[in-house]
């Protein structure tokens, strides 16, 4: 900024001072440095000098802490209010500095030590309070005219320290998170309920990457918040700017089509289940009743029906599996008595130990309310995988409530894999979208030699 110039002739310069002496001694050295005496107004007490100001006012205002009436710190706390009008500059004797420096703190220009006046000192002092006062108040037209523009922008931004604590939030964000109460101070990820939201915001704060966070209100209805983050370096540490996007309706619109073409693909499993089992399975069995009559005529003819019967029950059972794979019967008595029926299905023709635990309060809550057949879903393609794929000895199912919520974990000993390699894969990208779309947060994890697992959380809470 550049330095101000101003007309001594023109400066109003207000002493409060009840030493005579102190006053002679200043007034001589500001007209010796050109300033007019008729603009040198001096007070011996605060009720005179306000109500002077109700016709007038300062140009610059020496005061003095100990008055008629008012003493240190307090005197400056009453006039403190003009500070914001004119610079100050504090009277002090030597015995009263720190408390001059502390007013300096509180808003006043400078101090000056009465025994150690001198005409140029007090000539620099007054040219620097008025350029440090003019600065001043154009930094704070320019911080007003930042915080106006900061709190009438319609997008949600919130600033942050280094430590991750909220330093200013806007309007919109206020809105947007429904906080009726200042959240100024408070971490940011105090904002979030859930324990994964917090890790994948302060996640997309470190790396600078956009993500998308749930949040959770107190009437349980989940909004999609996309975050996005940049930082940089200040004085007093990292600073991060973070902007939040309302993407409920997209995500919701995104859920919905997902859910409607899994609930096709599904009424088409079941539709070709029931032809396989009504159709082609009973096509076998009358097969298998007409190859039984035919034996009898020929004993290499007879040799041949058997071979054929053979090979019409392996299809029979095979029809039957993939029928049953496609849509399982005891779905119909529960997600819980539908996977016993699996794990012990898949016990007897396997040589891989299947084992599956339920704590009490799963057993009893009624778990209709998630989408059941979703979750049989996720739970038989990443048996299928590990049956397939990882050369396990054992596949275990948790199903327990953790905090309120369903939580499925399925574990294989298996040989693992990269997962990084496999995130791409389209088994893993439809377990996903089953899983967003049924309301479950999907976590996938393998290590090499050790073997898999798979953890599913319910964002509804199982209903008492």
């Amino acid at each position: 900024m550049k330095t101000r110039e101003f007309r001594k002739d023109d400066l109003k310069i207000w002493v409060i001072e009840d030493n005579p002496g102190d006053l002679i001694l200043l007034q001589e050295m500001l007209i010796d440095l050109d300033f007019k005496s008729k603009n040198i107004k001096h007070f011996r007490d605060l009720e005179s000098f306000e109500e002077a100001l109700t016709s007038d006012a300062p140009s610059i205002l020496f005061l003095d802490l100990f008055v008629p009436g008012s003493q240190g710190i307090e005197t400056f706390q009453r006039i403190k209010p003009i500070s914001s009008r004119c610079p100050i500059i504090i009277l002090s004797g030597l015995d009263s500095m720190d408390i001059a420096l502390e007013c300096v703190k509180m808003g006043a220009q400078d101090y000056l030590v009465k025994d150690e006046m001198s005409n140029e000192m007090l000539d620099k002092m007054i040219i620097y309070a008025i350029e440090r006062f003019s600065n001043t108040k154009e930094i704070r037209v320019s911080e007003e005219k930042y915080r106006i523009l900061f709190h009438s922008i319609p997008l949600a931004v919130i600033m942050l320290d280094e430590d991750h604590n909220i330093l200013e939030i806007n309007n919109a964000a206020t809105q947007m998170l429904n906080v009726r109460e200042n959240i100024k101070g408070c971490t940011y990820s105090s904002i979030f309920s859930e324990p994964s939201s917090k890790g994948l915001a302060l996640d997309g704060l470190q790396r600078s990457k956009n993500v998308l966070i749930k949040l959770v209100n107190n009437d349980e209805k989940a909004r999609y918040l996309e975050q996005a983050s940049t930082s940089n370096m200040t004085s007093g540490g990292a600073r991060y700017l973070v902007t939040l996007t309302d993407r409920t309706e997209i995500i919701e619109n995104e859920i919905n089509r997902e859910r409607i073409v899994h609930e096709t693909l599904d009424e088409e499993r079941n539709r070709v289940s029931s032809e396989l089992h009504d159709g082609l399975a009973q096509y076998l069995v009358v097969l298998n009743l007409h190859l039984d009559m035919l034996k009898g005529i020929d004993e290499k003819v007879d040799q041949g029906l058997i071979l054929c019967q053979e090979a019409v029950s392996t299809s029979l059972k095979l029809v039957r599996s993939i029928s049953y794979m496609l849509s399982p019967p005891d779905m119909e008595k529960g997600l819980i008595p539908a996977l016993k029926a699996l794990f012990l299905r898949l016990q007897n023709v396997n040589n891989v130990n299947f084992e599956l635990v339920t704590d009490d309060k799963t057993l009893k809550s009624d778990l209709s309310f998630f989408d059941e057949y979703s979750v049989f879903r996720m739970v038989q393609e990443f048996i299928n995988n590990s049956l397939k794929y990882s050369e396990c000895l054992k596949i275990s199912c948790d199903i327990t409530c953790q905090d309120g919520h369903l939580c499925i974990t399925l574990n294989d000993d298996g040989k693992g894999f990269d997962i990084e390699a496999v995130q791409k894969g389209l088994g893993l990208i439809n377990m996903k979208q089953r899983a967003f779309s049924a309301g479950f947060e999907l976590n996938l994890q393998s290590q090499i030699g050790v073997g898999t697992s798979l953890k599913l959380y319910s964002e509804k809470l199982i209903p008492d």
